[in-house]
């Protein structure tokens, strides 16, 4: 479920949202609602939404310079930039953080559906890539601790000479060129007993 941050100095336009979305889809929540910059940030770093809508002239603060402050702390939020203004200087500050969506007051449903869904998309592929790199990350530990292993057997039974210090060296990331070892002998009744 994608959750979403409403940020509008009208009321009336954060509930026009509202139904815009939830009368047309259904992979979302409101998490938070705020009616001037100085909330939207501090909303923004306690519920952490994955998509905010952002009013551009609000008081306090303006919707850029909440970016800003969002962006420090969250840099993975998305945002739509909403505004009565047509102005190129505000879209052109927007785009330095990422922000591809601009929706001009009012906004057709039509508009808002597909910004909404076109900034879904991007956030759904970026969460699929993360987590395809923390696979391949735990899987990469998985094999890291299996060649440690090997490298240790291979100490022991004095295979080592197989590969050369400079595989080992790549393969395990070792930085360490001295270290301390420990060697225990072990005699079984078995073999104190063929010795007799």
């Amino acid at each position: 479920m994608l959750k979403v941050m409403l940020v509008d100095d009208e009321p009336i336009e954060r509930e026009g949202l509202k139904l815009m979305l939830s009368r047309n889809r259904s992979n979302f929540e409101i998490t938070a609602e705020a009616e001037n910059g100085k909330d939207a940030v501090e909303l923004a770093i306690v519920h952490k939404p994955d998509l905010v809508f952002m009013d551009i002239k609000m008081p306090e603060l303006d919707g850029i310079e909440a970016i800003k402050r969002i962006y420090a702390s969250a840099p993975m939020i998305k945002y739509i930039m909403v505004s009565a203004f047509d102005t190129f200087d505000y879209a052109r500050e927007a785009m330095k953080f990422g922000i591809k969506e601009y929706l001009l007051k009012p906004s057709k449903v039509s508009e808002v559906l597909a910004a909404f869904d076109g900034m879904v998309a991007e956030i759904e592929k970026e969460k699929r890539e993360v987590r395809n790199r923390q696979e391949i990350h735990h899987r990469l530990e998985r094999v890291s601790s299996v060649i440690e292993n090997e490298f240790i057997v291979s100490l022991i039974m004095d295979y080592v000479h197989e590969f050369n210090q400079e595989e080992w060296d790549e393969w395990l990331d070792l930085e360490q060129k001295k270290g301390f070892v420990t060697v225990f002998s072990f005699e079984s009744e078995d073999s104190i007993q063929a010795k007799q």
